[in-house]
Formats: structure tokens, sequence, C-alpha cells
């Protein structure tokens, strides 16, 4: 990019601890079990694998927290589990120095969200769902919409991180942006098929190229084609603003009035993509609040997803890589 100014951009990430966060989504468990294989079921065509071992992570919106948070940014999580044995689990995960966990609310009639891997010689054999994707109550997004009103002003930024798990619909969507609106906050998309058209009104929104071809109903093959779709989707969709992921091609930033920016990846090599768009919203919003320019930003949150791209699993960046890497550039 051109015309970065590195010393503004060391000065944006200094202030990442000063600056507060809420992320609302779907909070998940990553169940990871381990084995062995030496031979296959007698009852069906299928391995058995010798249990070795049990670990579990954050998952989902849970990840997104955990980037913040190696950033060296404060969040409040807000979201709903389960009232069941992987409750405990889940708080157990969750309670970090730099996290507010009064958002997160129990629900009796659903499982604490959980992905169930069965890894043996370093591959997975299988992964099990454990989840039910029906909306929220009346009484639970009620209880949601106060608890941001309460917080509102504690926060410089929100992160809506739908993985399409029930916690969003159209009605609390709206609460949560007119909130939002309303006090003047930077609030940032992660956006799901199923409310495409429910986010209007949100600053940004970060679909990356299979998103957001789905957002126009067409294929885009081309870097042209991609600033052509990009303000049709800002229109068509009600985004102030919109930051396409490419994987391996970087990312394109469109903002109302101004010509698309389109940023070079900046990953030196790619070992495992998982978990890259989480790290681009939360280091993007992190940076909008800190004081950072749309461009800014995502000059931040690009050198942040090419550092975790060259992890493997669902990782995170820490402030020392980024300013290491902001200093190299």
């Amino acid at each position: 990019m051109k015309d970065i100014n590195i010393d503004r951009i060391l000065d944006i990430i200094e202030n990442f601890s000063n600056t507060s966060i809420a992320v609302i989504g779907d909070y998940m468990i990553d169940e990871y079990i381990f084995g062995d294989v030496e031979r296959i079921s007698p009852e069906a065509p299928v391995p058995i694998v010798l249990y070795k071992d049990r670990k579990f992570s954050l998952g989902g919106a849970g990840n997104v927290a955990n980037n913040i948070a190696s950033l060296g940014g404060k969040v409040y999580n807000i979201g709903v589990i389960g009232d069941d044995n992987y409750k405990e689990i889940f708080f157990n995960l969750i309670n970090k120095e730099n996290f507010n966990n009064e958002g997160i609310l129990i629900d009796e009639t659903r499982p604490t969200i959980r992905k169930t891997r069965i890894i043996a010689q370093n591959q997975q054999l299988l992964r099990i769902d454990y989840e039910k994707t029906d909306f929220l109550s009346n009484t639970l997004k009620e209880k949601i919409s106060q608890y941001i009103n309460s917080i509102i002003h504690n926060i410089d930024g929100i992160i809506i991180s739908d993985y399409g798990k029930g916690l969003f619909d159209k009605d609390i969507l709206e609460k949560i942006i007119k909130i939002s609106n309303d006090h003047n906050k930077f609030i940032a998309v992660d956006p799901k098929d199923r409310n495409f058209y429910n986010y209007k009104g949100a600053t940004i929104s970060t679909p990356n190229h299979k998103e957001a071809s789905r957002m126009v109903g067409r294929s885009l093959k081309t870097q042209e084609e991609i600033k052509e779709a990009g303000f049709e989707i800002i229109e068509k969709l009600g985004f102030e603003n919109l930051l396409i992921t490419q994987g391996a091609e970087g990312m394109t930033l469109f903002e109302k009035g101004k010509s698309p920016l389109h940023i070079p990846s900046h990953a030196k090599q790619v070992f495992d993509v998982t978990g890259a768009g989480d790290t681009v919203i939360s280091a993007l919003t992190l940076a909008k609040a800190s004081g950072a320019t749309l461009p800014e930003a995502s000059f931040i949150a690009n050198i942040a997803a090419g550092i975790v791209v060259g992890k493997l699993g669902s990782a995170t960046a820490t402030i020392e890589e980024i300013i290491e890497e902001v200093k190299r550039y």
C-alpha cells in the first residue's frame, strides 16, 4: 500500500490495549479427540480409533474474542450457550483476564455448540456437530439488547460474528445495529448467507470471496469483477463499507465515494487458512476503534491475516508479531 505512515500505524497498534470491543455471536467449543488406528472394525468398514488424548479450545465467536485478546484489546463476550455438561468447560476456556463474560447467557433448550473432530495419524477422520439452530426466544433476545445498552458507553466497537447457529434473526440484528448507530459505534459484520439482507446499517461487512459471489448471485473470477461487485453489494445490502477477503489474492476495501483499494496478501507462506476471517475482522475492528482510518485498519488486518495463515489451526496473531511485520514493511 502506498501512503502508509508506519509511525502512525505503530501508534494505533500501541492504543489497542486501551480499546474495548463487544463480540456478539455464536460461541462454540472445538473438541479434538486424538488416537491411533491399527485395524478396521469387524462390524463395518471403518477404522477403530484407540483413544489417546482430548483437548478443547474456543471456536466460532470465541476465536474472534481470542484474536482481540491476543492483540491486547479488552473483550465483552455476548452470546448463548446450553445448560449442559459442556457449560463448565466453556467457562473454563473463556475465563481470561481481559474478558468480560457477563453477556454469556444460558439457554436450557439448546446444547452448547460443539464441534468434535476425531484425529488419527495427523488426519481428521470424522467431525460431529452438536448444535441447535432455531432462533432465540424473545426473552433471550431482549436480554441481549438490554445488556448491549448497559455496556454501550464502555465499548469502542462491535463485532457481529454470525455462524448461522440461530443467535441472529432480522429482529435482533436491527436492534443491535440501531443501538450501535445511535451511539456512533463502529460495527463490523462477519456475514452468513441466511442473514445477507439483515445487516443493513452496519459500518462494514467482511465477506470472503465465495460469500461475495453469493451476495451478487454470480461467480467473481477476476479482480475487475470483484471491483464491479463491491459497490453493488453495498447498494444492494445496505452496508456503509465493504472488505472482501480473497485468500492468497489479499483483500479489497470499498468505501462510498472512493475508488476500491486492493491490498495484496502479506502472507509469506500459507499452512492453514482456518480462522483467517476471524483474524481479519478482529484486527480491523480493533484498529478502527483505536483511531485508524479504514485503509489503515485494513492494512493492519492484512498483516495479521498473513501471520495467522502461516500457522496451523485456528491460530491468533500477537501484537508483538504484528509490530515486527509492520516495522519490516
